[in-house]
């Protein structure tokens, strides 16, 4: 019984991990649920949150957890244009939906696959960009577990995916003999792992 307060990026929250929240709650009723959007990880340290998911490579050594999976990549387009996206001329005049002053076009592999492209507008928010990709704005780099599963959402050829990120989920050590976090941990851990191949990009 009691609270549990977790956080995470609002992004993660949605597209992924909101079912298997709402399935550990009807099984634990007398667990009330707070959740955070925030991507900070110091919110744990200050016992801001019990649990976190974050999206790194490397977490904190003063915090415990595990990494879940990969977080896949993959470059979409509207729907709306999936006729047209064989057509290697009107693709190349397409562009990016870029993020910030600073950020404008994509990096790594997959960005280097398009060189053509220009980038255009900036929405740093992740259901933003895939809001505006979604109504054809531009191609937007999005996690697969967002853009294969959005019916007006295509993958542009050549359709790879990358590797870009991990998916942690982390707690205080202070917290590793508590029973109701270590039953959200174990419930997460096992809902994400069963979303391993949408979320690296196979399904």
């Amino acid at each position: 019984t009691g609270e549990i307060r977790i956080t995470m990026p609002d992004i993660i929250a949605e597209h992924l991990l909101m079912p298997g929240l709402a399935g550990f709650s009807l099984q634990y009723p007398e667990i009330q649920i707070e959740i955070k959007e925030s991507v900070k990880v110091f919110n744990l340290m200050n016992r801001e949150a019990d649990v976190a998911f974050r999206i790194v490579k490397e977490p904190p050594e003063y915090l415990i957890g595990r990494k879940l999976v990969s977080i896949h990549r993959a470059c979409y387009i509207s729907a709306k244009y999936q006729n047209k996206i064989k057509d290697n001329d009107w693709l190349k005049e397409q562009n990016w939906i870029g993020w910030t002053d600073k950020i404008t076009k994509p990096v790594g592999q997959l960005a280097r696959d398009y060189p053509k492209f220009q980038s255009k507008h900036k929405i740093a928010n992740g259901n933003l960009n895939a809001a505006a990709c979604r109504e054809g704005m531009g191609v937007a780099f999005l996690p697969c577990f967002v853009g294969d599963v959005d019916p007006n959402l295509v993958r542009i050829p050549p359709e790879k995916t990358e590797e870009k990120y991990d998916l942690w989920l982390l707690s205080h050590p202070d917290l590793r003999k508590n029973l109701k976090v270590q039953k959200i941990v174990r419930y997460m851990t096992e809902y994400v792992l069963a979303q391993k191949d949408l979320v690296e990009g196979r399904k």
